[in-house]
């Protein structure tokens, strides 16, 4: 009981605070979340080599209102509040899109600033096709 109090309450603050709800994706086979673990990998540690991938990707903006879910439940708002625009633009935020359901790759504190301020977010956004390549290319995996 314990442990589901403690889920609720942090998935209320997650997402009253910047609207990022917490998907609890061990308890839930909707998605798969481990599909896109090559993705998140390499955005994340090779971002450089990933982006070099695809040169025509751009950023797209997602409004303050959109839905987005994580799979990371530690937000910490102090540190949103602490964070300067020059730790801000030190890297990207990246999302990853299952069928509609938009999944926080990286960039979960950035995110929640730009919400809790007003502001649209400048995002990646990754898919199925952008994955099928990652594997390949990145980790031998599927027919290149």
């Amino acid at each position: 009981m314990k442990n589901l109090i403690r889920k609720i309450l942090k998935e209320e603050r997650v997402h009253n605070e910047c609207g990022i709800v917490y998907y609890d994706y061990q308890n839930d086979d909707r998605y798969n979340v481990h599909s896109y673990a090559n993705v998140k990998d390499s955005v994340i540690n090779y971002t450089k080599e990933t982006m070099d991938l695809f040169p025509n990707k751009d950023k797209v903006i997602i409004p303050t209102n959109q839905i987005l879910y994580s799979a990371q439940d530690d937000i910490d708002i102090n540190y949103i509040d602490e964070l300067s625009d020059e730790v801000y633009g030190e890297k990207d935020i990246h999302i990853y899109n299952d069928n509609g359901n938009l999944f926080v790759m990286d960039g979960h504190h950035r995110l929640c600033k730009d919400r809790m301020s007003g502001r649209d977010s400048y995002v990646y956004i990754w898919d199925n096709e952008d994955r099928e390549l990652i594997d390949c290319v990145n980790y031998g995996i599927g027919d290149c």
